[in-house]
């Protein structure tokens, strides 16, 4: 009986609440939004090749259903790969503001390595164009023959190892 009381203390169904996820898809089987009741927390955009390109969100708790962060994505133009190479994120798309942050990615590309070599994740975190202020992030990745990854994160001209 205890397990009936979780249940329904989980999906709302005791108070007519639905507080399950809803998700939609379009026809080509691509996630396009996620629904918590009336509410929408997330919306996705996707481009001829099935690359998600816009990912609009909802942050607040609690919901107002009204998209609060927008993420543009940027992949590599060269044919064959598929790397996401750059993001715009705007942490305010409601307002009329500029973008918050850019954030680019560095792939490896060479012979005899793995195609996902992930090599430099950087943000800048003031949008003023360079990657060196005190509030930006500069992620280094090492990856090894087995492709296990470390990484290090430069902290005030500092490397520190963090295992993802």
């Amino acid at each position: 009986m205890d397990s009936l009381r979780d249940e329904e203390f989980r999906t709302g169904t005791n108070i007519g609440i639905d507080h399950r996820p809803r998700h939609t898809h379009a026809p080509w089987n691509r996630l396009v939004k996620i629904e918590y009741g009336a509410n929408t927390r997330a919306e996705y955009s996707y481009n001829g090749l099935n690359w998600r390109i816009i990912k609009r969100g909802d942050l607040t708790t609690p919901a107002t259903g009204e998209p609060t962060q927008q993420r543009i994505m940027y992949y590599s133009p060269a044919p064959g790969y598929w790397q996401l190479i750059e993001e715009d994120i705007d942490d305010a798309c409601n307002e009329q503001t500029s973008d918050d942050r850019w954030v680019q990615y560095i792939w490896g590309n060479f012979r005899g390595r793995y195609i996902d070599d992930i090599l430099l994740r950087r943000e800048d975190r003031n949008d003023n164009g360079d990657y060196s202020d005190a509030g930006d992030i500069e992620r280094y990745y090492l990856t090894e023959e087995f492709r296990t990854g470390t990484n290090f994160e430069a902290v005030d001209g500092l490397a520190s190892p963090t295992v993802p």
